[in-house]
């Protein structure tokens, strides 16, 4: 009896890594009784991500975000406004589904949990102390639209926090929109 060990075109399951960088904005979501506006600021963002299937994805990836936002307070009329800056270790992990798929183009979408593990905070002084406890961890959701030209990616998604993102008193969420570029490796 012959056995032949043949891999088909059919049987390949590609396992992607896609290095990559980009730009984010992000501002925080704070209850109106607390009389706060936030406002978003420009961040950035580098990392990888690994995609693992051929139609159905499954996804993961580490990134280092630097991302913040600028806080309006309203004190007796008088309008005082600060900002802090945060760079967080984000993790994300979900599935994807290639809408289109060619040899050289496909366009997908996914879903992503994503976990984040703050590593530095920086506030400006008058930044109101009631925001003053970033959380170490939080847990956030995200969707986006991928696009692949041959091995360049360009991806754009948004993501919010599901748990407090700054001081459980509060619970102020943080949202944030973001654009990469990579490359397929």
């Amino acid at each position: 009896m012959l056995w032949t060990n043949t891999l088909s075109a059919q049987d390949y399951v590609p396992l992607t890594i896609n290095p990559k960088i980009g730009v984010n904005f992000s501002d925080l979501i704070i209850d109106e009784g607390y009389h706060l506006n936030s406002a978003s600021r420009l961040g950035w963002n580098a990392g990888f991500d690994f995609r693992y299937g051929t139609k159905l994805l499954f996804l993961g990836g580490l990134h280092l975000y630097g991302h913040g936002s600028a806080v309006e307070k309203q004190d007796t009329g008088v309008s005082i406004m600060s900002a802090f800056t945060n760079s967080q270790l984000k993790i994300p992990f979900g599935v994807g589904y290639k809408v289109f798929r060619f040899d050289y183009f496909n366009v997908w979408i996914y879903a992503n949990g994503v976990l984040n593990l703050n590593v530095t905070s920086v506030r400006d002084e008058g930044f109101p102390e009631r925001l003053d406890q970033i959380n170490r961890s939080n847990l956030a959701g995200r969707f986006g639209v991928g696009v692949d030209i041959s091995r360049v990616t360009l991806e754009l998604n948004y993501e919010r926090s599901i748990s407090a993102f700054i001081s459980d008193e509060i619970s102020a969420q943080n949202r944030l929109v973001s654009l990469s570029l990579g490359y397929k490796l």
